[in-house]
Order: C-alpha cells, then structure tokens, then sequence
C-alpha cells in the first residue's frame, strides 16, 4: 500500500425522501383514483322496516239527555275529536252514537273509502250534526254493538294487517245508565275497552235556568 497515493474519501448524496406527509397524500388520490375506476360493487343489507298492524276503533259516542248539561256535550265533541285525530293511516274506524239505541254515523266501509287525509275533517263535519237528545242511555248494548261491528268488520274484510280491536266509549257514565245487555254478552278477550269519561261539577241533573 506504500505505493497507493492517499485519496480523500469520495461523498456520494444519497437521496433522501421530503415531505412526508405530501407524498401520503399524492399516494392516497392515485389509490383513491384506482378505486373509483374499479367500480367496486359493495353489497349491504337494508333491514326491512316493520309494519305496525293497524287497530279497528269503534267510537261510542254517548248522546243521551244527561250529555245536555252545560259544557259537558262539548268536551265529549273534543274527546271525540282528539281520537280521530290520532287515527293512524292503516286504522279502521266507526263511529256510533248511543242512548236508548245505537246510530251508525260513519262505518268501517265509508271509513276505508275515504282518503287519509280527509277522514278526520269528515268525520267532525258529522260531529257537528249531532247533538244530544231526551232519552234515557243504554251502555251495555251500545257495548255489545261496537264489539259485533269489529267481528263483523273482520269477517268481511279480511286484511291481516289489521288486529288490534279497540272500543273508545265517551259518556258521563250517569248512575242511571242501563248495562243489562252486557249480563249476557261475553266480551271478547282481545278487544280493548276505553272510557273517556266526561265529569260534571254537579251531584244531580236537576238544574234551573232563567
């Protein structure tokens, strides 16, 4: 090695990567690039939303003479009212009126025929047709009527949708009442009962008025 001439050591640049992070981000749109000229198809599952089955409602309206009292045959307008509103798309209705006997004002029928969207203001427009007589009130066969109307109903209907059976009665519930039918009736099990009862300030019917 004596005869070798000393060199300094030769330095030879290396490259070295800068910015990091741009280099990332460049990388990370050509992949993204790549994906969408793919078309990747990604499969999912939708769950499928639950119908909620619908409820046949029979709205007993009482409209025996003890409703002539002041104020009472109003606030049972608007009870009756607030169940209508609050029928649902899918629900059946029909809407009774009772004293000494039952009256139909809107059956299931006329009820499904009508658009969604108008059997709530057509059902009040027959609200503000009646008013409460002078006869006496029989609960107990109004009750059994609503109940057959909702068998019958499911007989001739037929749509498995609906299932939940419900009987909303709004009255005073007077002491004089008649309840007589419901001795011999056997309520049906499913078939959901709903009183609304309409209080009065008064013990009696016996009022004065100028």
């Amino acid at each position: 090695l004596m005869f070798l001439r000393t060199t300094a050591p030769r330095l030879r640049n290396r490259s070295r990567l800068e910015h990091i992070p741009l280099l990332l981000l460049r990388c990370l749109i050509l992949c993204l690039l790549a994906f969408a000229f793919a078309r990747p198809f990604l499969p999912r599952t939708i769950a499928a939303k639950k119908s909620q089955p619908g409820w046949r409602i029979v709205l007993l309206l009482d409209t025996s003479a003890s409703m002539r009292r002041a104020g009472l045959w109003d606030r049972a307008v608007e009870e009756a009212r607030s169940v209508l509103e609050q029928a649902g798309p899918s629900d059946r209705v029909c809407m009774m009126t009772f004293g000494q006997g039952t009256r139909m004002l809107i059956g299931f029928e006329q009820w499904g025929t009508m658009d969604t969207s108008q059997r709530a203001p057509m059902a009040g427009r027959s609200l503000a047709e009646v008013a409460p007589g002078w006869g006496p009130t029989n609960t107990g066969h109004a009750l059994v009527a609503a109940a057959e109307a909702i068998e019958d109903d499911e007989i001739n209907d037929g749509q498995q949708a609906v299932s939940q059976r419900k009987v909303v009665l709004i009255s005073d519930l007077q002491r004089g009442s008649s309840l007589e039918a419901l001795a011999a009736y056997e309520w049906p099990e499913q078939t959901e009962l709903e009183i609304k009862t309409i209080p009065h300030k008064g013990t009696t019917n016996a009022t004065l008025q100028l």
